[in-house]
């Protein structure tokens, strides 16, 4: 939370505000432990890509 506060007090365009959030988003959704078991392409895009890609297109 800290770090959304300090990218939001920073003098940047509307479209980088959006494009840190949408990374911030993407980091937290990345395991702790890395995965040891075979997941399909669904389920990666599920977990990853969608958190990212939801943030630079949700307002």
């Amino acid at each position: 939370e800290q770090a959304d506060t300090k990218v939001k007090s920073l003098p940047l365009e509307p479209y980088i505000h959006k494009f840190a959030k949408a990374l911030r988003q993407l980091i937290m959704k990345l395991p702790v432990m890395p995965i040891g078991e075979d997941f399909s392409e669904t389920e990666l895009c599920s977990w990853f890509v969608k958190p990212f890609v939801s943030g630079i297109f949700d307002d």
